[in-house]
């Protein structure tokens, strides 16, 4: 199917085609323009564009509008507008010029370009219909706002219309950094995002330096303020390695042989909060390695 950069362009085609003669299979309809009913609640001018903005974090997508639309004049015309979409969160818009006319219908799909599948919680669309000229730029009708992924594809007249941070979010396992020998760990939640923490794990490793250590665990928000924060009860002697796993849902601490399973409060985390590990009587070369965090991952704009 052709694309088009507006409903003018592709009104364009529309005549070169009639001009080029119809296939004879092709019936051309015919509509009462009296007395007739909207089909719609939604006619809009030359003055109109169709805005579709939102923020992804899911890497090589591309964003496919199809736009169903009866011209004033009587035929019905469809268009597809596709878009590569940024996966830094970062906020994207694209507008799509309009002519007079009923809009009878309006679907955003997404479609990889790579071998990644967007979840649910990666890719927050909005829809909604502009006044150009109109300040400030804000929607005069809202098609639709709600999240696109491989398996869901909002639209309009269907509508849906949710907050980025409600129902479900995308599941993610992320590769944290290891910090330098006798530091703590700090991993902090990306702009635009929202993590509920669901299991953080990384190996201890006691120097052979003598001192009682007990491994903590903290989270602070963005100006720095502690909200959270827990102490193992498990001492860690010089020369022992440690794994240690956090996970939601535990409800008590197991320790067995080198490994401590703790329980993790549920913590839900905005953009630029921290989460922090390390241990009381923390050695210079003691070593924390191996972190890797569980998430679930909400578009949130707001932060």
């Amino acid at each position: 199917m052709a694309t088009f950069k507006s409903i003018a362009e592709q009104l364009s085609a529309l005549n070169d085609l009639e001009t080029s003669g119809l296939s004879p299979n092709v019936i051309q309809p015919t509509f009462n323009v009296t007395n007739v009913n909207p089909p719609t609640e939604v006619y809009v001018t030359t003055d109109d564009v169709v805005v579709v903005a939102g923020w992804n974090s899911a890497p090589s997508q591309t964003l496919i509008v199809t736009v169903r639309f009866l011209i004033a004049s009587g035929p019905t015309i469809l268009g597809q507008y596709t878009y590569t979409l940024p996966s830094d969160r970062s906020f994207w818009t694209h507008s799509i010029p309009m002519t007079n006319g009923y809009m009878l219908a309006v679907t955003v799909d997404l479609i990889p370009t790579g071998g990644i599948l967007a979840q649910r919680g990666q890719c927050y669309c909005q829809c909604n219909i502009q006044r150009q000229g109109a300040a400030p730029q804000i929607e005069s009708f809202v098609l639709f706002s709600d999240y696109v992924s491989a398996d869901l594809s909002p639209s309009w007249p269907s509508y849906t219309s949710i907050s980025s941070v409600s129902g479900i979010g995308a599941i993610r396992t992320i590769s944290g950094t290891t910090p330098a020998a006798g530091a703590g760990l700090n991993a902090t939640v990306p702009t635009n995002a929202r993590w509920r923490w669901h299991h953080i794990y990384f190996f201890y490793q006691a120097s052979a330096t003598v001192a009682t250590r007990q491994v903590w665990l903290y989270f602070t928000d963005q100006a720095g303020n502690i909200f959270y924060y827990y102490v193992s009860p498990t001492t860690q002697a010089a020369g022992q390695g440690y794994n240690y796993s956090f996970s939601i849902g535990l409800g008590f601490q197991v320790q067995a042989a080198s490994s401590v399973m703790t329980s993790l409060p549920i913590i839900d985390s905005d953009g630029g909060w921290l989460m922090h590990a390390g241990a009381n009587a923390m050695q210079a070369g003691d070593q924390i390695s191996s972190p890797t965090y569980a998430v679930e991952e909400w578009i949130d704009p707001g932060t």
